[in-house]
């Protein structure tokens, strides 16, 4: 096996370790070991291990990893007998641990008995922890094609998760390092025995080699780039290392259960392997006084909290993640001698005051080397854990993004770790570079009918609808909206019934109208819930009513609520009576046992309210709905399945559903939602034999508006956007698009003979489609608004809008696509008569989509084709308002937007006309110069001629949508490269150019006069506080 000679530099100093190092298992090779580990266990017996690591990687991919396990049988470590072979078997079982636990797309709280039972035995003879260490990945897991371990290019990992070379360098980086430092290790021992004698000589020479190692180790460290890309080691490798200790996000709220030789299980929250547990990096900071106090905690730790004294410092605790030999071994160095102590004491002699500086170098050495450390960090973690990679996979690398991508906490270390606090406090210096300055939030305060303030957040609708307000009542028309269709008083309806718990007289129910009400119910809640999975509703209910015998319990308050809601559009009387009985004995229910009826029953609370325009009564009776199904483990498949097939359906489809309303409660509001995503286990796509998705409208539902709620969080939430965050974004409306979007069309299209179910729940999952695309887009639509404006309601800006190639004017049209789209679609069912009148979903989008219409025809961006589908918008939401309040206001606020975007229009073009008149007239006399200087009124032929008449729009015929472009499957295929480019600036000479200056500094005013465009520059994001 080679190993380092060299003792000090330029010197050929055999190796000669103290007895101390002997003693303590320090090799020639420093904490490796002296031979190469074993490269297979040579009793046949272990053949089953052998053969699943050889083909891990592939195991792995395949998601086939944790039934290869289970087919294996518990061997026997009986059959070890040289410390080679013991580890040997902690590396393979290390492995193979791991490949079980993060091998699929759902962590694994239980490791099986053929995995547990020995590893717990192999843990135990070495005294290390059954976890993968940095003694299993890096220690006891290489091999040297060459005559030095110090050349990385000689090093491979003997195993890997992934199998790439990637995964093989990271390994390798650190077997090349801790084979660099081990010439320091008796040098820098020899150091500590001087101090006693005061042999400054020999302890200025080993604290400037010292110094020389940690630029050795540093150049080392600095070529992990060669060959491991950032993203293979975020996705693909960091997630196998981590542990099981703070990893609730990742999967694993209370740890792994181990099963030992017995049959006792016991939880275990193990930290996952780290270079923090590298005996050589500590060795330094022991030599050199450096103390570490960070308990590594991803919460404070406090006194109170604990009832113990100060948590274990993490560096300590991992001592026992190291081989019992060495640490022992950094114990008795540390009580050898205090070099920092000596270094501290006032200079006697020149030689004391040299060693003093020697000192200051070794540890400024040490200091880089951690700088060093953190760049690493930053590019291989912080970085990749911003960029938007949509996975079902539920582990260290999504939980990492999901914490950096705003939703709260710290990026969690393989160890568990609080990653970057904590490598800040370990380092003496600290690279700020990676920190965001937060941006202010704005929130608005609505009022509602009985003028109390409400609170609605960016992303809702209404604040959308605020926005533009102010924009146009200063720069377009002072009265464009009178007060009866500005005040927003739809947010509750004010003929909202009060809770009345009386349950002593059951309202009359016709058995004959059962099967109708109950039709109903299914059709209009079709795509946006499944509350009963394959039962047969109807049956269900019909036997229900025409029993004598009708108990007054949780079950009851369900059907009356589902004929509550089927009845509100037919006969709105009955509907409020079954409301209020259902209500009554579903409150009277609540202080009783929790279980499915108990979530149903306030869910179909909450979409009744929704139906009836009682939108805060109903996000607050969802809180009900999504604590009771946390209560009963309805967010975890696993918990689900204990229940049978046909449960676990029906339950995972619940949970689905409260997903569904939790998510548009909170877009279409701008609430935080009342369910947590991270925790739940429930998957949202099912896949047929050959792979494909299969079709359902629900968890078509769930997946759009997850993506839209992370628009939120990422767009609306942080006011920032960049290249990977808009890469991200676009990357799953695409997707999704391509997996849903045609199939819901046919439907729509082409419905069956029983289809009216199928069609509205189509209706709903495109609706959210075209919000969500509106959503992303709308920053770059209202600031391409502002530009085109002028800058006071009494004047015109008769410049065109600008280029409309630029990537910002696309993705403003694509806005303005996805609302034409969305009218379109909607309209043609109301055509059709296919829509109920109480859609609060397909209401609260169609509002949006109107209202970015009339932006659209504000903004000069087709007159003639936008006027036609705003009013398209507008039609529908009539349809709606015949029982919908909220649509009654919608379509007033629509219809004032329409008529102030038409007259500023025309006297657009009346001006425009004025003045190439004037202009024109001069060369035969036209007009009399005394009424060009009286500034008369001057109407062109055609200028009056406007869109009035809709029938021919809106017929069962109408025209296809002009819009047959790339939209459907791209909304951001042909982005401007301008536009999503990194490191461009807008300076004098980039030749971007607007209409005129004044009107650019206008533009600079209402946006805060800040260089926006191209948006990327600098660190790659921009400020969106103002444009929302």
């Amino acid at each position: 096996m080679p190993g380092r000679t060299k003792l000090l530099s330029g010197t050929e100093t055999p190796w000669s370790g103290t007895r101390l190092l002997e003693n303590h298992g320090i090799s020639k090779n420093g904490f490796l070991p002296e031979e190469e580990p074993v490269r297979r266990l040579p009793n046949p017996y272990y053949a089953p291990w052998e053969f699943v690591l050889d083909d891990l990687p592939s195991l792995i991919k395949k998601r086939t990893i944790r039934k290869a396990m289970e087919r294996m049988s518990v061997l026997e470590t009986t059959k070890l007998h040289t410390e080679g072979e013991w580890r040997r078997a902690y590396v393979i079982l290390s492995f193979l641990a791991h490949a079980y636990i993060w091998g699929d797309e759902r962590a694994s709280e239980l490791l099986p008995p053929q995995i547990s039972v020995p590893y717990l035995q192999v843990s135990k003879h070495f005294d290390l922890p059954p976890v993968a260490t940095y003694v299993a990945l890096n220690l006891w897991n290489f091999a040297c094609s060459g005559p030095d371990l110090r050349d990385l290019d000689s090093v491979h990992a003997l195993h890997t998760f992934s199998g790439t070379e990637d995964e093989s360098w990271f390994f390798s980086v650190s077997v090349a390092m801790e084979a660099e430092g081990a010439y320091i290790i008796p040098i820098m021992v020899r150091a500590l025995e001087a101090i006693g004698r005061r042999d400054y000589s020999t302890i200025i020479r080993s604290l400037d080699e010292m110094a020389i190692c940690m630029g050795r180790l540093g150049k080392l460290l600095d070529r992990m780039n060669e060959r491991c890309d950032p993203m293979v080691f975020y996705h693909q490798i960091r997630p196998f290392l981590a542990g099981s200790k703070n990893m609730g996000a990742a999967g694993l709220p209370n740890g792994v259960l181990y099963e030992d030789e017995h049959g006792v299980c016991e939880w275990k929250q193990l930290r996952g392997g780290s270079n923090g547990q590298s005996s050589l990096i500590q060795f330094f900071d022991v030599v050199l006084g450096v103390e570490h106090k960070s308990a590594g905690s991803i919460a404070p730790v406090t006194l109170a909290n604990t009832g113990t004294a100060q948590p274990t410092c993490f560096h300590q605790e991992v001592r026992s993640y190291m081989p019992a030999p060495h640490r022992e071994f950094l114990r008795r160095v540390s009580h050898m001698g205090d070099l920092k102590k000596l270094a501290s004491e006032d200079a006697t002699t020149e030689e004391h005051a040299q060693l003093k500086l020697s000192f200051q170098a070794a540890t400024q050495a040490l200091g880089d080397f951690r700088n060093r450390h953190m760049q690493i960090v930053t590019r291989y973690i912080v970085v990749p854990s911003r960029k938007q990679i949509r996975l079902r996979t539920v582990n260290l690398a999504t939980a990492s993004s999901l914490f950096e991508r705003g939703r709260g906490g710290e990026l969690t270390g393989t160890g568990g770790t609080a990653l970057i606090p904590f490598l800040k406090q370990t380092r003496d210096e600290t690279d700020v570079s990676i920190e965001e300055a937060d941006v202010p939030r704005e929130a608005r305060l609505l009022c509602d009918a009985r003028g109390k303030s409400i609170f609605i957040g960016d992303c809702a609708p209404l604040s959308l609808f605020q926005t533009i307000r102010q924009i146009v009542t200063t720069r377009v028309d002072p009265n464009a909206f009178t007060p009866q269709n500005s005040r927003v008083s739809m947010l509750e309806n004010s003929t909202s019934s009060p809770l009345i718990l009386d349950t002593s007289n059951a309202p009359h129910i016709d058995p004959a109208s059962v099967e109708r009400l109950v039709a109903s119910f299914i059709s209009v809640t079709s795509g946006l819930v499944d509350l009963f999975g394959s039962i047969c509703l109807s049956d269900d209910i019909f036997a229900w009513v025409t029993n004598n015998d009708t108990p007054k319990d949780a079950v009851s308050a369900v059907n009356y609520l589902v004929l509550a809601i089927g009845s509100q559009s037919a006969d709105e009387e009955f509907a409020v009576e079954y409301f209020q009985y259902g209500k009554a004995l579903a409150f009277s229910r609540l202080g009783g046992d929790l279980g499915i009826e108990t979530v149903q029953v306030f869910a179909l609370v909450t979409l009744y309210m929704l139906r009836a325009c009682q939108i805060n009564g109903s996000f607050l009776f969802f809180g009900i709905a999504a604590r009771a199904a946390y209560s009963i483990g309805l967010h975890r498949t696993e918990v689900n399945s204990r229940f049978g097939a046909e449960v676990h359906a029906q339950r995972d489809r619940l949970w689905k559903s409260l997903r569904v309303l939790d998510l548009f409660l909170s877009i279409s509001m701008g609430r935080p939602p009342s369910i947590d995503g991270i925790d739940c286990t429930v998957p949202c796509r099912a896949s047929d034999a050959d792979g494909q998705e299969k079709f359902d409208l629900l968890n078509a539902s769930v997946q759009i508006l997850s993506i839209t709620e992370e628009i939120v969080l990422e767009v609306y939430s942080r006011r920032k956007i960049s290249l990977p965050l808009t890469e991200g974004i676009s990357r799953q409306l695409r997707d999704w698009s391509n997996r849903w979007l045609s199939r819901l069309k046919r439907i729509v299209a082409e419905p069956n003979q029983e289809g009216g179910a199928e069609v509205i729940g189509a209706c709903q999952a495109m609706s959210s489609y075209y919000y969500a695309v509106m959503l992303v887009a709308r920053p770059f639509l209202m600031y391409e608004l502002c530009k085109r404006l002028p800058d006071n309601s009494t004047t015109v800006n008769i410049s065109s809008g600008g280029n409309e190639n630029s990537g910002r004017a696309r993705l403003a049209n694509a806005c303005i696509d996805a609302a034409c789209l969305m009218a379109e679609s909607v309209l043609e069912l109301v055509n059709r008569r296919l829509l109920d009148r109480r859609m609060p979903l397909i209401v609260s989008w169609l509002f949006a989509s109107s209202l970015v219409l009339g932006v659209g025809l504000l903004g000069g961006f087709g007159r003639s084709i936008l006027e036609k589908y705003a009013r398209m918008s507008i039609t529908a939401l009539e349809y709606f308002a015949r029982d919908d309040t909220h649509a009654v206001q919608y379509s007033l606020i629509a219809k004032s937007l329409l008529s102030s975007a038409l007259k500023y229009l025309q006297r657009k073009d009346t001006d425009e006309r004025l003045r190439i008149a004037e202009s024109s007239s001069q060369l035969f006399g036209l007009i009399p110069s005394e009424e060009r200087l009286r500034g008369e009124d001057f109407t062109p032929a055609d200028s009056n001629e406007s869109s009035t008449e809709t029938a021919n729009f809106f017929g069962a015929d109408a025209a296809q949508s002009s819009l047959n472009h790339q939209l459907l499957a791209s909304p951001f295929h042909d982005i401007d490269p301008a536009l999503l480019s990194l490191g461009c600036s807008l300076g004098p000479t980039s030749g971007a150019s607007f209409p005129n200056r004044d009107h650019q500094d206008q533009t600079d005013h209402v946006f805060g006069a800040l260089n926006l465009f191209p948006l990327l520059d600098g660190n790659g994001h921009i400020d969106l506080a103002h444009y929302l």
